[in-house]
């Protein structure tokens, strides 16, 4: 992704390249062609690179010697697969950052960060297709970001009323909502679930997969 010269934090460091990732069993996901139509969209919060080193995808995604997806230095493909439970396969979820430099969060006001990217994630929402036509529904998989986009009027209730996040945010996992006009789900970032037994016990016990399966049209 090229450098974006009006960036609030005058970042020099290369933003991470969405992807595309597809399920081919119940703990193995792999990267796809982002040519491909995708079943969901999800988002997060941002590169969250703390020394300003270079990714080349989001979630500092790769492939290990298997064609296995892996993520960062702490891998959370594992227990967030395994909270979920079975998803299905040939699944396709296209993946990318609401807010896309690098930088530490405290090098500028986040909710300014993810004003100056909407239109890029509007645009690239816009090029995303639906296997069965019309667009994937969204998966926003992050407090700050949900926050952020519901203060902005991007995140609404199903009926366009306000969105309010709740206290704690656990009980918004689940929730279905719209982003963007899409229909949409709360969701937590994966790294939140592989730390954490709560999450995981509310995730299970809300069924998220099967929500996330509905969402999907699958």
């Amino acid at each position: 992704m090229p450098h974006c010269d009006s960036c609030p934090v005058r970042s020099t460091t290369t933003a991470a390249e969405p992807a595309v990732v597809e399920c081919i069993d119940d703990q193995s996901w792999t990267l796809a062609s982002r040519g491909e139509a995708v079943h969901l969209v999800a988002l997060f919060r941002d590169p969250g690179i703390q020394d300003r080193r270079s990714i080349p995808t989001v979630l500092d995604l790769r492939l290990d010697d298997k064609g296995h997806l892996r993520a960062g230095r702490n891998c959370w493909v594992g227990p967030m697969l395994r909270s979920l439970g079975a998803l299905p396969r040939g699944l396709h979820v296209a993946l990318d950052n609401g807010v896309r430099c690098p930088c530490p969060k405290k090098d500028c006001d986040y909710h300014e960060r993810v004003t100056h990217c909407l239109s890029a994630t509007r645009s690239w929402l816009e090029k995303l297709r639906h296997p069965d036509g019309g667009y994937p529904g969204v998966l926003v998989c992050d407090k700050d970001l949900a926050h952020a986009l519901a203060s902005l009027g991007q995140l609404t209730n199903g009926d366009g009323s306000v969105w309010h996040i709740p206290s704690p945010f656990v009980a918004a996992i689940g929730q279905s909502v719209h982003c963007f006009c899409r229909p949409a789900l709360i969701c937590p970032h994966p790294a939140v679930v592989s730390r954490s037994a709560r999450y995981r016990v509310h995730m299970n016990e809300i069924g998220l997969a099967s929500a996330i399966r509905t969402l999907a049209r699958l």
